[in-house]
């Protein structure tokens, strides 16, 4: 679920307040929007700049702004740096020891 505060800057995170999508520097770390041709993203951004003047985003969209979260699909892990040695430790002792490869730290 989102919540309408927040501070990333991904697709959905302006679902109760469409006018970030106005500002350039914040669609600039949206993929969706880096993907898209700028004639096409600068065409629908007039439409968005003009529906949220005339209140047409509100007519269709407003409800969005009463909402408290929203689930678009997104979902968030959360993982933890597990111990390197003892993992190898709990591998050997089950017979499961699979070598790590060999990483190198020179440059090619």
């Amino acid at each position: 679920m989102l919540s309408p505060d927040l501070s990333d800057s991904f697709l959905a995170a302006g679902w109760r307040k469409p006018e970030i999508y106005l500002i350039p520097h914040v669609r600039v770390s949206m993929s969706a929007f880096a993907l898209t041709h700028p004639d096409v993203v600068q065409t629908e951004i007039n439409l968005l700049q003009a529906d949220l003047d005339n209140g047409q985003w509100s007519t269709k969209y407003g409800r969005f702004k009463q909402l408290n979260q929203l689930d678009v699909g997104y979902r968030f892990l959360c993982a933890k740096k597990r111990n390197q040695k003892l993992i190898l430790e709990q591998q050997r002792s089950r017979n499961m020891f699979f070598p790590t490869p060999y990483i190198t730290s020179q440059r090619l």
